[in-house]
């Protein structure tokens, strides 16, 4: 019983709390959202944090792949020809490395979880029209008969 009514006391609060926030919402909302729809962006969310975060994962190992070619050809330079110019391999690496990083971060995830996300999304639309436009030639017509 006591569990009952601490309950009751927590969602009371939690109503009180909120209640400001649904009234200014509830009338922001331009339509309904249906179970699917919910779904359908609960696992968009889900892609799109997760081939961001494989994106990023893929990115830093490329740029790492990058660093290691620069270092290595600077150090067989550097060995076959001691100019002072490749005296500082890794610095030298590490400079290419950050030319070849600027902005291409974004435009990494962009490439990896947005574009397709777009694709999906226009591609579920397509076969959702495809299936209605299917669906509505099994119904049967009616006939009104007087």
């Amino acid at each position: 019983m006591q569990i009952r009514a601490l309950i009751g006391s927590i969602l009371h609060a939690r109503q009180q709390v909120f209640e400001f926030w649904w009234k200014i919402t509830k009338k922001m909302r331009l339509f309904k959202l249906s179970g699917w729809m919910r779904i359908w962006i609960v696992l968009s969310v889900l892609f799109f944090l997760s081939m961001s975060w494989y994106g990023l994962g893929q990115r830093a190992d490329n740029l790492q792949r990058i660093y290691d070619v620069y270092y290595n050809s600077c150090e067989i330079s550097r060995l076959s020809n001691p100019a002072p110019s490749y005296e500082n391999c890794s610095k030298f690496a590490w400079e290419k490395r950050q030319e070849t990083d600027i902005g291409s971060s974004i435009a990494w995830i962009g490439f990896t979880s947005v574009l397709p996300l777009i694709l999906i999304w226009i591609f579920g639309f397509i076969s959702h029209k495809i299936f209605k436009w299917i669906k509505k030639g099994f119904v049967e017509k009616t006939q009104i008969t007087e």
